[in-house]
C-alpha cells in the first residue's frame, strides 16, 4: 500500500492471511508454531516509524525481541524509522511465552511509555472481558501509538482472545464475545482518524482457533478500522 502519499490512497487497511503465525518468532528462536516473523519483516520494508500494535491473547515475544534494542535511528540515519511494538495480552504469570511480557516495574522485564522506548507490554489477566480492562488497555495502546508519532501501524491480529478459544481455554483465557470485535476496530480506527494524515494499517494474521467465529471475528475488526477511519 502507498506510505509516501497516504492522503491520495483509496485505502489506509490491507489484511494479510499468512500461515503460520509469526509474532513469537525472534533473531534467533521460535515458539508457538511461528517461524518467521511476518509483522517484523513488514515494519522493518516499510522504513517509516512504525508501530507494531500485538493484540494476540499470547504475548508478542518475538517482535518485542526484535525491535528492543530499536531506540537509535533507522537506517537513513533519521529517527522516523524507529520501530514500536505494543503487546496487549494475558499475562506471562498465567499463560505462555511465561518468561516475557511483564508490565513496566516488574522485576522480570523493562518495559516504558516513553517514546524512546521500544516496547510497551500491556498483560491482562486470565478472564477479562470488554468492559472489565480490554478496552482500556486498548485505548491506552492507541494514546501511545499517537503520542510516539507513528506514521504507519502494523497490527498484529490474534483472535484467540473470543471467549471459548480452544487454545486459550486451557487456561481460562480472555472472554470477548463476538460483538466485541467491531468495537475494537472502531476503537482503533477513531484513534487514528485525528491525526492529521491517514495512517496506513497493515493488518496481519495472528492466532485464533474457535474456526467457526474467526472469519467473522476477523471482519468486524477490519470493517470497524475502515469505517470509524471514514465517518
Amino acid at each position: 500500500y502507498n506510505t509516501h502519499n497516504k492522503k491520495k490512497a483509496t485505502s489506509n487497511v490491507v489484511y494479510a492471511l499468512c500461515t503460520h503465525p509469526g509474532h513469537h518468532a525472534a533473531y534467533d528462536s521460535f515458539g508457538g508454531y511461528c517461524y518467521v516473523n511476518h509483522a517484523a519483516m513488514a515494519a522493518k520494508l516499510l522504513q517509516r516509524r512504525v508501530c507494531i500494535l500485538d493484540i494476540d491473547y499470547h504475548c508478542g515475544n518475538g517482535s518485542a525481541s526484535i525491535f528492543e534494542d530499536d531506540h537509535n535511528d533507522g537506517c537513513d540515519g533519521h529517527d522516523h524509522a524507529m520501530i514500536k511494538v505494543i503487546s496487549i495480552h494475558c499475562h506471562p504469570d498465567y499463560e505462555y511465552p511465561f518468561h516475557s511480557g511483564f508490565e513496566a516495574g516488574d522485576d522480570q522485564e523493562a518495559s516504558s511509555t516513553t517514546t524512546k522506548s521500544s516496547t510497551l507490554h500491556l498483560p491482562l489477566l486470565p478472564g477479562t472481558t470488554w468492559e472489565s480492562s480490554y478496552k482500556q488497555a486498548l485505548e491506552r495502546a492507541m494514546d501511545e501509538i499517537e503520542a510516539f508519532g507513528a506514521e504507519a501501524l502494523v497490527l498484529s491480529m490474534g483472535l484467540d482472545t473470543l471467549q471459548g478459544d480452544p487454545c486459550a481455554i486451557r487456561r481460562a483465557g480472555f472472554r470477548l464475545t463476538a460483538d466485541d470485535y467491531v468495537k475494537m476496530g472502531k476503537v482503533i480506527g477513531q484513534k487514528l482518524s485525528r491525526s492529521e494524515s491517514t495512517i496506513p494499517v497493515l493488518v496481519i494474521q495472528e492466532g485464533g482457533y474457535k474456526m467457526d467465529q474467526v472469519p467473522k471475528a476477523a471482519a468486524d475488526v477490519l470493517m470497524g478500522i475502515a469505517k470509524a477511519g471514514a465517518d
